[in-house]
């Protein structure tokens, strides 16, 4: 990401200010200075978030060409925007993405890749894009494993996880990168995380049409036994696999459920 912190500037600001003082007043009164330096540090370490993101409106901020060059690869929606939309997107995205935390679950965590952390929130903010600005500030984390994983709650392997109740996604990268280089085989995994938040949180999605569950074959080109094989548990969040339908498979859902787009679209505009 590309930003400059007017905290760390006004930071280093203090600390000459406070040494220059030091310095002019040869030590004689150091105690009266460290009172108001101290405070004014703590203040800025509190109030980091909301100083920097004033301060954003007066540099360019972002990400740089090859990232998104590369977010266009994984989301060729992304390149169907327009100019502006796709200004609209990245600035949206770097909102969504600072400050978030995100980290690969090894034997000693560490922090995840910033191409990956993009690649798994990215529809989080395409799914936006219809509607006002969401800055996903619900999910408290982003977790990634390199492979199925078992969690607390889902006590078996599986590739991906929303949890509303810990604000929290988790997904297998090894199953996220089949999902993202070979989408017509695969189920969308992180798609699909972020419209099962957008669902819970959200709620009113319009009534699922009739017989919409029996048509997973005709609407993927794959069945939903294997997807729910590479998912590594059984699909029963409808309203969620409609709005991944409606953004990747669009065509197959308005010829097998004629209108249905429509309202999706209008509830992303919500």
């Amino acid at each position: 990401m590309r930003y400059k912190s007017a905290t760390t500037l006004l930071f280093f600001v203090l600390a000459f200010i406070f040494i220059l003082l030091l310095l002019i007043l040869k030590g004689d009164y150091w105690y009266f200075l460290i009172i108001p330096f101290i405070v004014c540090v703590v203040g800025l370490l509190a109030f980091k978030s909301p100083i920097d993101r004033y301060f954003f409106k007066y540099q360019e901020v972002g990400f740089v060409d090859k990232i998104q060059a590369m977010l266009k690869i994984e989301y060729p929606i992304i390149e169907t925007f327009s100019p502006e939309k796709q200004k609209e997107f990245y600035d949206r995205l770097f909102y969504f993405m600072y400050e978030r935390n995100s980290y690969l679950v090894t034997e000693e965590t560490e922090d995840l890749e910033m191409l990956h952390s993009l690649i798994i929130c990215a529809p989080g903010v395409i799914l936006s894009m219809e509607g006002k600005k969401d800055e996903g500030k619900d999910i408290q984390r982003i977790a990634a494993y390199k492979h199925p994983f078992p969690s607390p709650k889902m006590k078996f392997l599986h590739a991906a996880e929303y949890d509303e109740e810990d604000g929290v996604i988790i997904v297998s990268l090894e199953q996220m990168i089949m999902s993202q280089r070979n989408p017509e085989s695969y189920f969308p995994i992180t798609y699909f995380m972020w419209a099962e938040r957008k669902v819970a949180v959200s709620g009113g999605f319009p009534t699922v049409p009739k017989g919409f569950d029996e048509k997973f074959q005709e609407l993927w080109g794959f069945t939903q036994k294997s997807a729910e094989s590479f998912m590594g548990y059984e699909l029963r969040n409808l309203p969620a696999m409609a709005i991944c339908a409606y953004m990747l498979r669009r065509e197959n859902l308005d010829a097998l459920f004629p209108g249905f787009s429509s309202e999706i679209k209008n509830y992303l505009r919500a």
